[in-house]
């Protein structure tokens, strides 16, 4: 079965329902409406593990209707810093299943701590990035949902120079060190 989400980051800065919450659940609305007729699943929220996480999260869920059940989150925060707290925040504040729709080690993100070039502390995060999931595959007490699905971005690498870069492998194809890690997880876990 195919799963949709209404929109990328609802809660990051960049985007029209930043501040608008109620936005987001209306646009969550009219998919989760297409999607009874065309028996398709919607993601709730897909929200980045930002500062605003928990508030943003609970005014969604007062303005949604019905019960929503999935959601996805976008911790990059937790696995570069090899912290948990946005993830347990997420886990506790919503029902049901959380998907890590985009998650794994940065190789370069240019105005942050993560400047610096570095595929050997993005392969390390990237290791995190598997056992943080692997801590949430079950509920916990105090949880409210589990981690039930991990999606690594990006397949391909950035120039060197480039403001974002998570690629699992450089510009040619070559593999980095994170690109193993990937593998070996991804068997184990069928």
């Amino acid at each position: 079965m195919r799963t949709y989400s209404a929109w990328n980051e609802v809660n990051h800065v960049s985007q029209p329902t930043y501040r608008k919450p109620s936005l987001a659940v209306r646009y969550y609305e009219v998919l989760r409406r297409d999607a009874r007729a065309r028996k398709f699943k919607v993601m709730a929220a897909d929200m980045l593990d930002t500062s605003n996480l928990g508030s943003y999260l609970r005014a969604f869920k007062r303005r949604a209707k019905g019960h929503p059940r999935l959601w996805g989150l976008h911790n990059y925060q937790d696995v570069n810093y090899k912290t948990s707290g946005d993830t347990r925040r997420m886990l506790a504040t919503v029902p049901g299943e959380v998907w890590l729709t985009e998650t794994g080690g940065i190789v370069r993100f240019a105005g942050s701590r993560l400047k610096k070039y570095s595929p050997k502390r993005a392969a390390d995060r990237t290791r995190y990035t598997f056992k943080l999931a692997g801590k949430y595959q079950r509920k916990r007490a105090g949880l409210r949902s589990k981690i039930t699905q991990l999606f690594v971005y990006t397949w391909f690498g950035e120039a060197r120079g480039a403001r974002f870069d998570a690629g699992l492998v450089n510009p040619n194809g070559s593999p980095r060190k994170a690109f193993a890690i990937v593998r070996k997880n991804a068997k184990a876990h069928r």
